[in-house]
């Protein structure tokens, strides 16, 4: 009883195979995650207002020197 370490042929392109179905699932979930990232910095509502922008804004601080900040809206 002789056995062979090697791999056929069609069992390396399944391996392929599999390695790319996991590899572009991966790829899949983290664009997903990525794009539903929380943004702290994001305006979603303000207050009084009573509909929603068609458009995004943010509002936040840039530290300008020791102590100093400036605020962007």
């Amino acid at each position: 009883a002789e056995s062979s370490l090697s791999a056929s042929p069609d069992d390396c392109k399944n391996c392929e195979m599999s390695s790319l179905r996991v590899f572009f699932c991966l790829l899949s979930v983290s664009v997903l995650v990525a794009s539903g990232m929380y943004d702290p910095d994001e305006v979603l509502d303000l207050p009084g207002m009573s509909f929603k922008p068609n458009y995004r804004q943010w509002s936040g601080y840039l530290k300008a020197s020791s102590g100093k900040f400036l605020h962007y809206w």
